[in-house]
């Protein structure tokens, strides 16, 4: 994997955030016991960043948070500069795309379509979208 491009990749990196990790269960733990909303949902992003690029199910050619993207990608999906409901962009192998929005719940509660609307909205240009999440449920109501 290249170097990670998320910006909080080596602030968690240095605290040790992600090390001698042995299950799903402790990642959730560790990133809940973070101090803010914000530092969890970063926390979470910068996992869903390595996982994606890691693994093959989304058969990630390249990720990138939103923001770091190359501009001619941006400009041609239509993509904001900065986090207004998408968390970053997967090229695939087949060459598509695959926006991405990282949802993390400190107590796995559902995520409903006001926590996901924005997110629909930006990416209706890419081809594919996928959100990622520890949540127990999405749910299509407010």
């Amino acid at each position: 994997m290249p170097t990670p491009r998320h910006k909080d990749a080596s602030r968690f990196h240095s605290a040790r955030l992600f090390s001698g990790l042995s299950s799903f269960a402790e990642l959730e733990k560790r990133i809940s016991g973070l101090s803010t909303p914000q530092e969890r949902g970063a926390a979470f992003e910068v996992f869903a960043e390595a996982y994606l690029f890691t693994q093959r199910v989304p058969q990630a050619k390249d990720v990138w948070p939103i923001g770091t993207e190359p501009i001619n990608i941006r400009s041609s999906l239509f993509l904001p500069t900065q986090d207004k409901g998408i968390d970053g962009l997967i090229l695939a192998e087949d060459g598509d795309f695959t926006a991405y929005q990282v949802k993390f719940r400190y107590d796995r509660k559902t995520i409903v379509w006001n926590d996901l609307g924005n997110f629909f909205g930006l990416s209706d240009r890419v081809q594919r979208r996928l959100v990622f999440t520890n949540a127990s449920d999405v749910n299509d109501t407010a």
